[in-house]
């Protein structure tokens, strides 16, 4: 099963707001989210936070937390909501919960090709999506990034929704991904991010859905090899 997957990043506070006497206020933000910091994501938020370090002068500092140290990423987008100064990293999915329609971005079978994903960022949907997130208390600053295609991972090929016959599947804990495998008439269990990693090395009783760099990364095809 393959799909373009997105990711978003929600802000409590828009750092280009600032302006005259605020702007002059030291502001100290966080970026969470539920990967691990081997990953390309982590990576490029803590060049994002140095680069702002940079250009405010100082004025705006950010620190990043990777493999949900501050709280699953359902729990991080309540507390942005409620104004906390946090930037959440989640994919499309978890905002269903706040607006339906943002499920669809991450929907499985979307579009063939990744570059297509730019055509629906444009388009009056995807406006209507960030105006109704803003009523929730959400504001997505960005979606136009590429994650990686979904896989089935697990001791044997899935080729056809009827390979999945009496398997149960770890997803992410989000409704898109449960509607999905209900949809094909087969079992899923959510399971965050971080633990369904871990649990995935240790043992295969189970399949994964997950991106392939989710999977592809030097960490775990060490414990992988160690598992055997």
């Amino acid at each position: 099963m393959k799909t373009f997957a997105s990711k978003f990043i929600v802000c409590a506070a828009l750092l280009a707001a600032a302006t005259g006497t605020a702007y002059a206020q030291q502001y100290k933000l966080r970026i969470a989210h539920a990967l691990a910091p081997s990953e390309p994501i982590h990576q490029v938020s803590l060049d994002f936070a140095k680069a702002v370090e940079q250009r405010t002068q100082g004025r705006v500092q950010i620190q990043v937390f990777p493999s949900e140290q501050l709280g699953i990423n359902k729990d991080m987008l309540e507390q942005v909501r409620q104004g906390a100064p946090i930037i959440q990293i989640a994919d499309a999915g978890f905002m269903s919960d706040y607006v339906a329609d943002f499920g669809v971005l991450n929907g499985p079978y979307l579009i063939s090709d990744p570059a297509d994903f730019k055509k629906l960022l444009n388009s009056d949907i995807y406006r209507d999506m960030l105006d109704k997130s803003q009523k929730a208390g959400l504001h997505p600053l960005a979606f136009n990034f590429y994650f990686g295609s979904r896989n089935m991972l697990g001791r044997k090929p899935f080729r056809s929704p009827a390979d999945l016959q009496g398997v149960t599947v770890r997803i992410p804990p989000n409704p898109l991904w449960v509607e999905t495998f209900k949809a094909l008439g087969r079992a899923a269990r959510r399971c965050p991010g971080p633990r369904s990693t871990r649990h995935s090395l240790r043992t295969s009783s189970m399949p994964w859905k997950h991106p392939w760099p989710r999977w592809w990364r030097p960490s775990s095809r060490r414990s992988a090899r160690s598992s055997r």
